[in-house]
Protein backbone atom coordinates (compact mmCIF):
# COMPACT_ATOMS: atom_id res chain seq x y z
CA UNK A 1 0.00 0.00 0.00
CA UNK A 2 1.38 3.36 -0.60
CA UNK A 3 0.61 6.82 1.78
CA UNK A 4 -0.16 9.69 0.54
CA UNK A 5 2.75 10.82 0.13
CA UNK A 6 4.21 8.21 -2.27
CA UNK A 7 1.04 8.82 -4.34
CA UNK A 8 1.72 12.12 -4.87
CA UNK A 9 5.59 11.72 -5.66
CA UNK A 10 4.31 8.98 -8.10
CA UNK A 11 1.80 11.55 -10.13
CA UNK A 12 4.73 14.42 -9.74
CA UNK A 13 6.70 11.86 -11.77
CA UNK A 14 4.04 11.40 -14.25
CA UNK A 15 3.78 15.37 -14.82
CA UNK A 16 0.53 16.09 -12.49
CA UNK A 17 0.61 18.32 -9.77
CA UNK A 18 -2.33 17.88 -7.43
CA UNK A 19 -3.80 20.58 -5.27
CA UNK A 20 -2.72 19.23 -1.91
CA UNK A 21 -2.11 15.77 -0.51
CA UNK A 22 -3.82 12.98 -1.80
CA UNK A 23 -7.43 12.36 0.94
CA UNK A 24 -7.33 8.38 1.44
CA UNK A 25 -10.59 7.13 1.05
CA UNK A 26 -11.38 5.21 4.77
CA UNK A 27 -14.27 3.12 3.45
CA UNK A 28 -11.95 0.97 0.79
CA UNK A 29 -8.33 0.39 1.04
CA UNK A 30 -5.31 1.63 -1.40
CA UNK A 31 -7.88 4.52 -2.32
CA UNK A 32 -7.38 8.42 -2.70
CA UNK A 33 -9.21 11.22 -3.74
CA UNK A 34 -6.98 13.67 -5.72
CA UNK A 35 -7.83 17.31 -6.57
CA UNK A 36 -5.81 18.59 -9.93
CA UNK A 37 -6.17 21.88 -10.93
CA UNK A 38 -7.24 22.27 -15.11
CA UNK A 39 -6.06 25.38 -17.26
CA UNK A 40 -6.45 25.99 -20.35
CA UNK A 41 -3.52 27.12 -22.66
CA UNK A 42 -4.00 29.56 -25.67
CA UNK A 43 -5.15 27.12 -28.00
CA UNK A 44 -7.85 25.66 -25.73
CA UNK A 45 -6.04 22.78 -24.82
CA UNK A 46 -7.34 21.06 -21.07
CA UNK A 47 -3.77 20.89 -19.22
CA UNK A 48 -3.29 18.77 -17.68
CA UNK A 49 -4.49 16.77 -20.35
CA UNK A 50 -7.33 13.44 -20.11
CA UNK A 51 -4.69 11.66 -21.50
CA UNK A 52 -2.02 12.50 -19.11
CA UNK A 53 -4.05 12.19 -16.24
CA UNK A 54 -5.46 8.88 -17.40
CA UNK A 55 -1.75 7.66 -18.31
CA UNK A 56 -0.86 9.04 -14.46
CA UNK A 57 -4.22 6.46 -12.77
CA UNK A 58 -3.42 3.49 -14.91
CA UNK A 59 0.42 3.37 -13.36
CA UNK A 60 -0.72 3.79 -10.17
CA UNK A 61 -3.90 1.25 -10.41
CA UNK A 62 -0.82 -1.17 -11.69
CA UNK A 63 0.29 -1.02 -8.42
CA UNK A 64 -3.22 -1.30 -6.90
CA UNK A 65 -3.60 1.78 -5.85
CA UNK A 66 -7.37 3.53 -7.13
CA UNK A 67 -7.48 7.11 -7.49
CA UNK A 68 -10.31 8.85 -7.85
CA UNK A 69 -9.96 12.90 -9.61
CA UNK A 70 -11.79 15.69 -8.44
CA UNK A 71 -11.06 18.27 -11.31
CA UNK A 72 -10.54 22.15 -10.44
CA UNK A 73 -11.56 23.52 -13.81
CA UNK A 74 -10.94 27.33 -14.73
CA UNK A 75 -13.92 27.16 -17.09
CA UNK A 76 -16.39 25.57 -14.43
CA UNK A 77 -18.72 27.35 -11.99
CA UNK A 78 -20.54 26.22 -8.47
CA UNK A 79 -17.46 24.64 -7.36
CA UNK A 80 -18.74 23.93 -3.82
CA UNK A 81 -21.27 22.19 -5.50
CA UNK A 82 -19.51 19.87 -7.51
CA UNK A 83 -17.23 19.10 -4.94
CA UNK A 84 -20.08 18.17 -2.33
CA UNK A 85 -21.23 15.95 -4.84
CA UNK A 86 -17.99 14.07 -5.70
CA UNK A 87 -17.64 13.97 -1.70
CA UNK A 88 -20.86 12.39 -1.18
CA UNK A 89 -20.31 10.31 -4.42
CA UNK A 90 -17.14 8.60 -3.28
CA UNK A 91 -16.86 8.61 0.78
CA UNK A 92 -20.79 7.85 1.20
CA UNK A 93 -20.09 6.54 4.73
CA UNK A 94 -18.07 9.10 5.65
CA UNK A 95 -18.68 12.32 4.06
CA UNK A 96 -21.95 14.09 5.96
CA UNK A 97 -21.23 17.70 4.64
CA UNK A 98 -18.41 19.61 3.09
CA UNK A 99 -17.08 23.33 2.96
CA UNK A 100 -15.08 24.51 -0.13
CA UNK A 101 -12.87 27.01 1.13
CA UNK A 102 -10.92 30.00 -1.61
CA UNK A 103 -8.13 31.74 -0.45
CA UNK A 104 -6.34 34.11 -3.40
CA UNK A 105 -7.77 32.06 -6.06
CA UNK A 106 -6.54 28.40 -4.58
Amino acid sequence: MLSGVEVLHELEEKGLRPVGLPIENPDKPNSYLIFLKRTYDKDGNAVPSKRKTDIAIKHLADKGVAVNVALLDDKASDLDKAVAALLAAKFPASVQSSVVSLENSE
